[in-house]
C-alpha cells in the first residue's frame, strides 16, 4: 500500500505546508545570531535541503541574510528589519489563536519518563 502524506495543519496552511511553519517557528525559538540550515533540519527533522530551499525564500525577500558560504553549511542571520520581526512572529501569533503545534503523524508523547 501506498504511503500518503498527511494533511497540511491548520498552522502550515498559510504557508503552503508545515514545513515552512517549523522552519520559522524554530528561527523566533533562535537567540544566537547565527545558524545554518543543516542545524535547522536537526532540530525540526525535515532533510536540509528542504529546509535550505526555505531559507533561500526567505533570504529572497529579505526576512534572512547571508553571512558567508554558500549550502546547507551557509551561515545566516535574521535581519533586523520591521519585515523580518513580523515573518518570524507568525508562527507565536498563529499559536495564540489556534493552539499549539503539533506534527501530523509524529508519536504523541504521554508526559510519562
Amino acid at each position: 500500500m501506498a504511503r500518503t502524506r498527511a494533511p497540511v495543519s491548520a498552522h502550515g496552511r498559510l504557508f503552503g505546508g508545515d514545513s515552512m511553519y517549523e522552519v520559522l517557528a524554530e528561527l523566533a525559538r533562535l537567540r544566537r545570531s547565527q545558524f545554518h540550515a543543516y542545524e535547522i533540519a536537526q532540530r525540526i527533522d525535515r532533510h536540509p535541503s528542504q529546509v535550505q530551499g526555505h531559507l533561500a525564500r526567505l533570504m529572497a525577500i529579505g526576512v534572512l541574510e547571508e553571512i558567508e558560504a554558500r549550502g546547507a553549511a551557509q551561515p545566516m542571520r535574521r535581519r533586523s528589519t520591521p519585515l523580518a520581526r513580523s515573518v518570524v512572529s507568525l508562527p507565536g501569533l498563529i499559536e495564540s489563536e489556534i493552539g499549539v503545534y503539533t506534527r501530523a503523524g509524529a508519536p504523541e508523547t504521554s508526559g510519562e519518563t
